[in-house]
């Protein structure tokens, strides 16, 4: 399942006209099917090994399949990967309380570093702003 929700901004950077398209991912097959864009995405950006669809999409398979898929994906108007925010719902119980959390993938029992956006270099501020008003 996607939800898509258009962003309009203002642009201080050359890109295609249009806004970039936000999705959002809520489940297992569509992120296996990430698999190839993410890893261009990854080679186009300056996020490191810890934000791979390998090392994410493992992560989820063995230790987060309690949580909700929220990854949010950001296209441009040719539907080009330009970002994505790898994102998972939680719950926890605390102090008798039932609690949901907005979460990065991978962010608990290996020690992954650097968790963040991930953007095609030079859209960095684009993706994210359109992450923030999604």
């Amino acid at each position: 399942m996607i939800s898509t929700t258009y962003v309009p901004l203002v642009l201080s950077q050359a890109v295609p006209t249009g806004w970039p398209r936000v999705e959002i991912i809520h489940d297992d097959k569509t992120f296996a099917g990430l698999r190839a864009e993410w890893d261009e995405l990854l080679d186009a950006s300056t996020a490191g090994i810890f934000n791979s669809w390998e090392w994410l999409y493992s992560w989820y398979r063995w230790l987060g399949t309690r949580r909700t898929l929220r990854i949010l994906v950001a296209r441009d108007p040719d539907n080009r990967l330009l970002g994505l925010l790898p994102l998972a719902l939680e719950t926890r119980r605390a102090v008798g309380r039932r609690i949901r959390r907005l979460a990065f993938l991978g962010e608990t029992h290996v020690g992954s570093d650097y968790l963040d956006v991930v953007a095609r270099q030079g859209y960095e501020q684009i993706v994210t702003r359109a992450f923030a008003a999604a």
